[in-house]
C-alpha cells in the first residue's frame, strides 16, 4: 500500500506516487512504450485513480509520459539524440553564465560549501557503484549529479533559469546515461564537476596570485572567507595594498588604475607583483607612481610637472 502524509503541504500522496511511477521508471518495471492505465496503476499502488491521474499528468508536463489524444499515455520513449540536446542545453545555460556563477560562488560562502560537499560525496557514491548498482544507488547517483546543477544555476541569481532547468527534463538525460554508461565514465562526470568548481575557484586564486598576496591569504585557516576587522585589521598594510589590487584584478575590467599601488611593499613583492602585471594580457593598466621600479614595466611615460 503506497503511503503519502499532508504536513503542511510538504509532501502530498500525490507526491509520493509520482516518485513511486517515476522510480518504477528509472527501474525499468514500466518501459518504454508501455501504455499506462490508470486503474491499472491504481491497484498497483494501493490508491485511488485521483492522485494517479494527478501524478501523471505531472509528468507529462515533465516529459517523462506522452499523452496521447484517444491513444491514453506511455512512458516516453527517448533516444541517443535527444539525450545529447538535452546535454548540449545544460551545457549551453552553465556556459552562458559562467560570469555570475563565478561573482556568486566567490563571495558567497555557502554556495561553495554546498559545492564542494556536493561533489565530494558524490565521488564516495561513484566510487561504490557497480554493474550491479541498486536501484538506491542509481537514485542516489542521479540526484548528486541533478543537485549539482541546480547549486548552479542557483548561483546565476535567475530564478526563471531554474524553470527551464526543470523543463529540459534532466531526468530523462540522466536516466538514459546513468543507466548505459560504465563507472569510469560515471566517476569521470563527478570529475567534470570538481573541475568546474576549482575552476570557479581559481578565479579568486588567480587574482590573489596577481597581487602576491595568495601567499598569506592562503594561510588564514578559513582562506578567502577570512574576515578582516574594520579598516583592514589584522593585515599589515603592505597585505592589504596587494588585497585592493587582488580585489581590482577580480573585477574582470579593462582597465586598471592604481595610484601609488606598491608604496608600502618591499622590493622583491614589489618586483614580482609588476611582472604579475606585466603578464597580464586582458587589460590596459595605467599606474600613478612616483617609484621608478613601477615604471621600469610600462611601455609609455606620461610626466606631469607643475602648472
Amino acid at each position: 500500500m503506497a503511503s503519502g502524509k499532508i504536513e503542511n503541504g510538504k509532501e502530498t500522496l500525490v507526491d509520493t506516487i509520482y516518485e513511486q511511477i517515476r522510480r518504477d521508471i528509472v527501474g525499468h518495471v514500466l518501459l518504454p512504450g508501455q501504455k499506462l492505465k490508470t486503474k491499472e496503476l491504481s491497484a498497483r499502488y494501493g490508491v485511488s485513480e485521483t492522485p494517479v491521474k494527478l501524478a501523471l499528468n505531472r509528468l507529462c508536463t515533465e516529459h517523462v509520459i506522452d499523452n496521447y489524444p484517444r491513444q491514453g499515455m506511455k512512458v516516453h520513449e527517448f533516444s541517443p539524440d535527444e539525450a545529447g540536446e538535452i546535454f548540449d542545453i545544460r551545457r549551453m545555460m552553465d556556459l552562458y553564465y559562467t560570469k555570475e556563477v563565478i561573482d556568486t560562488v566567490a563571495s558567497n560562502r555557502i554556495f561553495q560549501e554546498e559545492m564542494r560537499r556536493n561533489v565530494e560525496e558524490h565521488l564516495e557514491i561513484v566510487a561504490e557503484i557497480s554493474e550491479n548498482a541498486s536501484l538506491e544507488q542509481y537514485l542516489e547517483n542521479y540526484m548528486y549529479d541533478y543537485k549539482f546543477h541546480e547549486l548552479y544555476l542557483k548561483c546565476t541569481g535567475n530564478r526563471k533559469i531554474l524553470d527551464v532547468y526543470k523543463s529540459i527534463n534532466p531526468f530523462v538525460y540522466s536516466n538514459y546515461v546513468f543507466h548505459r554508461q560504465s563507472r569510469e565514465k560515471d566517476v569521470a562526470g563527478v570529475m567534470e564537476h570538481r573541475q568546474m568548481l576549482d575552476a570557479i575557484c581559481e578565479k579568486d586564486e588567480q587574482a590573489l596570485k596577481i597581487a602576491c598576496a595568495w601567499d598569506f591569504v592562503s594561510q588564514f585557516p578559513d582562506g578567502v572567507n577570512h574576515r578582516l576587522g574594520t579598516g583592514g585589521r589584522g593585515i599589515s598594510e603592505g597585505q592589504a595594498q596587494r588585497l585592493a589590487i587582488a580585489r581590482a584584478v577580480f573585477c574582470d575590467r579593462p582597465i586598471l588604475l592604481l595610484d601609488e599601488a606598491t608604496s608600502a611593499l618591499d622590493e622583491t613583492t614589489e618586483a614580482q607583483l609588476l611582472a604579475n602585471l606585466r603578464q597580464m594580457t586582458d587589460k590596459t593598466v595605467l599606474i600613478v607612481t612616483h617609484r621608478p621600479a613601477a615604471l621600469a614595466i610600462v611601455d609609455r611615460v606620461v610626466e606631469l610637472g607643475d602648472a
